[in-house]
């Protein structure tokens, strides 16, 4: 009789551990790594009008996953990015030169699905297609010249906002019930225009000009199940 009371007592425990565990349908995400340029924006060819002259950067993103279905999740991302501008230009004979440069940032809130395959009870593969609102921010570039020749030029920083779509693949590891190492490669794209003001031996101008921006995350953070 003791013994029919312990095992009816620890079916009931673990059918409600169960369903604790099945009932947790959303996931806290952070992820942090580098941010590499591709394409048009990672070319340093500076004669290239497309060329995007960024430097291999960092990202921070947070996100939101929640099951609709067995293996399908609605995702919400928020993220950002800076990279750094490489960009060389060479004095005139007999003068000196001054530079300085900003950054290239990206801001952007990012909505979609994602297909989460359990390999086991603690691996799970991921893939991930996702697109919304991209804010970016062109870098500013001051340049001055003295010596032989005299001059100084100033490209304004400007901010443009674009659409912008994410594909990722990855995976994720539950160190325990409710958290887990996340490991996940995203391709992002976007093409803002920007409004740019450039000046120079007193003469101004205002410029249009786009520019794809093509990023590789490399991403490693911690998933929190809620």
């Amino acid at each position: 009789m003791k013994f029919s009371a312990l095992f009816a007592s620890l079916l009931l425990m673990s059918c409600i551990a169960s369903f604790a565990q099945d009932s947790k349908k959303s996931s806290f995400n952070i992820l942090i790594g580098p941010s590499l340029p591709v394409s048009d924006f990672g070319d340093k060819d500076i004669s290239d009008p497309s060329a995007g002259l960024a430097k291999t950067g960092a990202f921070l993103a947070f996100e939101y996953d929640h099951r609709l279905l067995k293996n399908i999740y609605l995702t919400g991302r928020l993220s950002g990015s800076v990279n750094g501008v490489d960009f060389a230009y060479n004095a005139p004979t007999g003068s000196s030169l001054k530079m300085s440069m900003t950054n290239w940032k990206n801001a952007n809130v990012f909505i979609g699905f994602s297909y989460i395959h359990h390999i086991s009870t603690r691996f799970n593969l991921i893939a991930r297609t996702l697109g919304g609102l991209q804010y970016t921010s062109s870098p500013e570039v001051k340049i001055a010249i003295s010596g032989a020749f005299n001059g100084n030029s100033v490209q304004e920083s400007a901010g443009a906002t674009s659409l912008g779509v994410l594909l990722g693949v990855g995976f994720n590891y539950h160190i325990s019930q409710n958290f887990g190492l996340r490991l996940i490669a995203d391709y992002g794209a976007a093409k803002p225009t920007f409004d740019i003001k450039a000046s120079g031996s007193g003469i101004s101008n205002d410029l249009s000009s786009s520019q794809n921006i093509n990023l590789i995350n490399l991403g490693i953070g911690m998933s929190f199940k809620l």
